[in-house]
């Protein structure tokens, strides 16, 4: 699992022609601790729920590399942003 820089915000723009996809259950954040553990938090419309245990965050990762694996390349993902910020102003 490649480890990201602890100091950038990466946003994966997945496009609407990619149908339904596991992201779309709501809101999710995986992080690593510093003794190495990792804890995900989800978030739905009534209350957040921390998640520990290897097995959750197992089926967590699965998530995310299921996201990763439709979204757009960074290039790609910040054209994306710029047009539909430009239908704002």
């Amino acid at each position: 699992m490649p480890r990201w820089p602890s100091d950038r915000t990466y946003i994966h723009v997945v496009a609407n022609d990619a149908g339904a996809y596991l992201g779309l259950a709501g809101p999710f954040t995986i992080a690593t601790l510093t003794d190495s553990r990792e804890l995900a938090y989800l978030d739905n419309q009534l209350q957040g729920v921390v998640a520990e245990r290897p097995g959750d965050i197992l089926i967590i990762r699965d998530a995310w590399e299921n996201v990763c694996g439709l979204a757009l390349p960074l290039q790609r993902s910040i054209e994306m942003i710029r047009k539909v910020a430009e239908t704002w102003t």
